[in-house]
């Protein structure tokens, strides 16, 4: 289970789910207006980062994913079933919405990998077989 958690596949749909973006906090999503000084400096960095960027660029939805990776802790005890998530980010609202979307994510994956299609057909032919022995068993005893 952790390492589906932790995959590119559940971190890439979370992240397009989202949106790169969102993810990286340049949406905003708590209902408040943003603070002057911090959009400011924000932009600064914003645009240093650009000029190192530059040099190796990675396309905005993987460092979104690269960024969940860095500020998410899966823990689990040895030989239990829980499993314990957590995600820092400056925003509570941002931190809450991508994991609840990272959890989804993970249940929907974790349904896909252990379902087996053919297990429905696989229990009527055991149930026919069965109901068939029955019936052979009934008219045996009459």
């Amino acid at each position: 289970a952790l390492d589906i958690i932790n995959s590119g596949s559940v971190i890439g749909k979370t992240v397009d789910t989202l949106t790169p973006e969102y993810v990286l906090g340049d949406a905003e999503d708590n209902g408040k207006k943003p603070n002057p000084v911090i959009s400011f400096v924000k932009s600064q960095i914003g645009k240093v980062s650009k000029v190192f960027k530059s040099i190796d660029p990675v396309s905005l939805r993987e460092e979104a994913m690269i960024d969940i990776r860095e500020r998410l802790s899966i823990t689990a005890e040895r030989d239990s079933s829980v499993i314990v998530l957590k995600l820092q980010a400056d925003n509570p609202f941002l931190a809450q919405k991508t994991l609840e979307t990272l959890i989804d994510i993970y249940q929907q994956e974790h349904l896909r990998i252990h379902r087996n299609d053919s297990s429905v057909e696989f229990f009527e032919t055991q149930a026919t077989l069965l109901n068939n022995q029955l019936n052979e068993s009934v008219q045996a005893l009459s």
